[in-house]
């Protein structure tokens, strides 16, 4: 996950540097236009080295966040599992990196969406995932095999990072 997100930080270095030299600055140096309002901004911001770490943390969760947005967003527009987008490896990510472990299913379907399936026994609920499913148009195949992921809620609280899948 630390080399992602360097490497989401090293592209992000590429676009200021591409930004700068798409704004036709003269000369391609540290000393040109674009690079000064960088440094300044940053001198404004940061008057101690604390500060500037600080700085780093809060842009090291926005990526992480707007990372976990477009995992979220590759689940749920796979909502049927017909592009097999949806994988254990990804749900593994979702819960992890949103700190889903002991929330409700409400918490759960913000970044997981709406499940296929949905059982709920006294206190406990049961939401269910199709994954690699055979679709012909984007719907699903009548009695055609197709496997799931399954997430229990116990009294509540998503109890654990499902570790396999189910298929029939």
């Amino acid at each position: 996950m630390v080399n992602y997100i360097k490497s989401i930080l090293l592209l992000f270095s590429f676009f200021v540097f591409y930004h700068c030299d798409s704004n036709k600055n003269p000369k391609n140096s540290p000393n040109s236009d674009c690079f000064d309002k960088h440094e300044q901004k940053d001198n404004r911001e940061s008057n101690s080295l604390k500060n500037n770490k600080l700085l780093e943390k809060e842009n090291d969760r926005y990526l992480y966040k707007s990372i976990n947005f477009d995992l979220s967003k590759i689940w749920i527009d796979d909502s049927l599992g017909c592009n097999n987008h949806r994988n254990l490896f990804l749900a593994k990510k979702l819960i992890i990196g949103n700190n889903l472990i002991d929330k409700s299913p409400i918490k759960f379907k913000e970044f997981f969406g709406k499940p296929n399936e949905q059982f709920a026994f006294d206190k406990n609920t049961y939401l269910i995932y199709y994954i690699e499913t055979i679709c012909n148009e984007g719907q699903l195949i009548e009695k055609s095999d197709k496997c799931w992921i399954k997430f229990d809620f116990i009294e509540n609280k998503l109890k654990e990072v499902p570790e396999f899948f189910a298929c029939e």
